[in-house]
């Protein structure tokens, strides 16, 4: 049966873009809406794929956040690579009758799981969701952001392995491909400490890797971790440092929160 879980799922969005067209089915009090009836059945079998206790399967809520969970670990993941028909953006909006910009100013952010949206939406106050107000969604979206542990523990280590040295920060792109070979030689001189920034640069061994975007930490092979740097809305443990997110944030609308300056801001601020 494990094989067709996956076929399933990418089927899941073409569902709920149906969900209007349904008929009614007896759903024993499981959920308000028949409507839900077709997704949460969906959702029921992927669960007993995964041997998991069903004790909230009545549950709208656990249900929701199931799928989100599903959307963020499994169809995110084709979506980003293959982009096609059924906005996930759009889905959240609908799901918490908001303006559908709130979405998609979150979404434009890149830093941001499904389940972190969901997160924020939660957090809005009913009157504001049917108009548009920028001003309003950034100021939830870092707070959300700011939300978090700080671990310090290794803070003065790093200050004496920072202390007289020339720090080499590789971010991602294509000159960081380009010109391997310059950033790898430059590495290799004496007194040099390289960080990469939300992302592993295979390249070279880096000392230590400053992250500020969830999808990216998650991307990361479980061992990798101890080299990292990561800001406090990243949820993480077994890492080298965890900083408030909030102290690193620019004071330039925007780049507010672009992770190259932040990691620039953090090594001023140990520096």
């Amino acid at each position: 049966m494990k094989k067709y879980a996956l076929l399933l799922l990418l089927f899941f969005l073409f569902i709920l873009c149906f969900k209007n067209s349904y008929s009614y089915v007896e759903c024993n009090n499981m959920v308000d809406d028949p409507k839900e009836v077709t997704t949460l059945n969906l959702q029921s079998y992927l669960n007993e794929l995964n041997y998991k206790e069903l004790y909230y399967l009545c549950s709208y809520d656990y249900c929701y956040n199931v799928r989100s969970s599903n959307i963020d670990d499994i169809i995110n993941d084709f979506y980003q690579k293959n982009y096609w028909g059924y906005s996930l953006s759009n889905y959240l909006s609908a799901s918490h009758n908001a303006h559908p910009n709130y979405a998609g100013y979150l979404d434009d952010k890149k830093t941001l799981t499904v389940g972190d949206m969901n997160e924020i939406f939660e957090m809005m106050d009913e009157q504001k969701k049917f108009v548009f107000d920028k001003a309003y969604i950034e100021e939830l979206y870092l707070r959300y952001m700011a939300t978090g542990d700080v671990q310090e523990e290794h803070k003065d280590e790093l200050k004496k392995q920072l202390s007289g040295k020339t720090v080499l920060l590789v971010a991602p792109g294509k000159s960081s491909v380009d010109e391997r070979e310059k950033i790898a030689d430059f590495s290799r001189r004496e007194n040099v400490v390289t960080i990469s920034v939300n992302f592993y640069y295979p390249e070279i061994d880096v000392n230590y890797i400053f992250l500020s975007n969830l999808r990216r930490f998650r991307e990361l092979e479980p061992e990798k971790r101890c080299k990292c740097i990561v800001t406090s809305n990243i949820p993480a443990d077994n890492i080298y440092l965890q900083l408030n997110y909030r102290d690193l944030l620019s004071n330039v609308q925007e780049v507010r929160d672009n992770a190259g300056l932040m990691a620039v801001k953090f090594l001023i601020l140990y520096g």
